[in-house]
């Protein structure tokens, strides 16, 4: 009797767990479902991904995410007054035909607040001076694409700008009288340039940082001829190093090394600019029928927007395209900052009479 009961009871317990077996499977099939749905929201609750990506390009750069640029507050006769200078001066004795002054004077509205900037080739190629100082006299609620912003404090700012038209003062000065280009003496340019100098050094800003925190804009290669070697220690945007190297080279009197050690220019602190491209774009279409073996398009690196100063507006007061060239200025200088930081505190940390040569590593 003992053993029947004990398979009895076996047997009941094991009918008994089937049903209790199921009920917890079932509830956590039920529970794992739930988690599912829960982390996966569905696809109306958030916009498509490419409406995402749409508003994050066009959204205001938050100040975290931007450089704070200050503008010196320079003449206006050093900047946009050169450009009124230019528009009321005679042809370019330099071109057999200057298109800017074919239009009679009448064509070209009076005070203008933003002259617009000359078409002649020899001026045109190095216009990124206008674009980028077009950008931060853009009033602020129409620079939601400009990874610059601007403030009115130099002690918000991470680098000063100094808004002097340096490559329009020194094609002004070659156009009328090329002579005394490299001379002081009766040498507008040369007057300009020292103005400027003066100006700068004597703010509290340049004080100090020594400069190392200012931007020059100098794409003419004998932009601010006479005092590169007081704003060495400044942000310079260049188009290349070609007449430093040439420079360096002579002063070595021909015992050129592999390696020049530039005193005033350096990829470390300096930021490579492009020219403003000048060819005109032929305008074809990509399928049309073309009869020459042998065809070139031209100009296919007008496909690339980073290299595009115009931001289409007059006067260059507008929003900039985010992947143009000026907003690719702006982020190179952006990447300079740790550097400058340093640059000025090891300044700060040199002992008094202690000298060394000045080289780009350590400036």
């Amino acid at each position: 009797m003992a053993v029947k009961s004990t398979a009895t009871t076996t047997a009941s317990s094991s009918v008994c767990s089937v049903p209790t077996l199921f009920f917890a499977f079932t509830l956590l099939c039920a529970l794992s479902l739930s988690l599912f749905f829960l982390s996966n929201p569905s696809p109306s609750s958030s916009p498509p991904p490419s409406w995402s990506s749409f508003i994050s390009r066009n959204a205001p750069l938050s100040p975290q995410n931007s450089l704070k640029v200050y503008v010196a507050d320079l003449p206006r006769s050093l900047n946009y007054g050169l450009l009124e200078k230019y528009w009321a001066s005679g042809p370019d004795s330099r071109l057999q035909t200057d298109i800017d002054h074919q239009i009679p004077d009448t064509h070209l509205p009076k005070n203008l607040e933003f002259p617009p900037y000359p078409e002649n080739p020899l001026i045109k190629q190095y216009s990124a001076e206008y674009w980028i100082l077009g950008d931060l006299m853009t009033p602020q609620d129409h620079r939601t694409g400009s990874f610059a912003s601007r403030v009115f404090d130099t002690a918000e700012a991470d680098v000063v700008f100094v808004p002097f038209f340096a490559t329009l003062s020194a094609e002004l000065q070659l156009a009328t009288a090329r002579g005394v280009f490299r001379k002081k003496a009766g040498n507008e340019d040369y007057e300009r340039q020292r103005q400027v100098v003066d100006f700068v050094k004597n703010t509290e800003a340049w004080k100090r940082s020594g400069g190392r925190d200012h931007v020059f804009v100098l794409t003419d290669p004998v932009a601010m001829w006479h005092v590169r070697a007081e704003i060495a220690p400044a942000v310079l945007l260049v188009v290349d190093f070609g007449g430093w190297y040439r420079l360096e080279s002579k002063s070595l009197n021909g015992n050129s090394s592999d390696v020049i050690q530039h005193t005033q220019v350096s990829l470390l602190k300096d930021v490579i600019v492009p020219y403003t491209h000048l060819l005109p774009r032929l305008q074809l279409t990509e399928n049309k029928k073309r009869p020459t073996l042998l065809y070139f398009k031209g100009a296919k690196h007008r496909h690339r927007p980073m290299f595009e100063y115009d931001n289409g507006h007059p006067g260059g007061i507008g929003p900039i395209p985010p992947d143009g060239a000026v907003n690719h200025v702006w982020k190179k200088i952006h990447q300079k900052l740790p550097m400058i930081k340093e640059s000025i505190v090891r300044e700060r940390r040199k002992p008094p009479g202690v000298s060394f040569p000045r080289r780009c590593h350590c400036t």
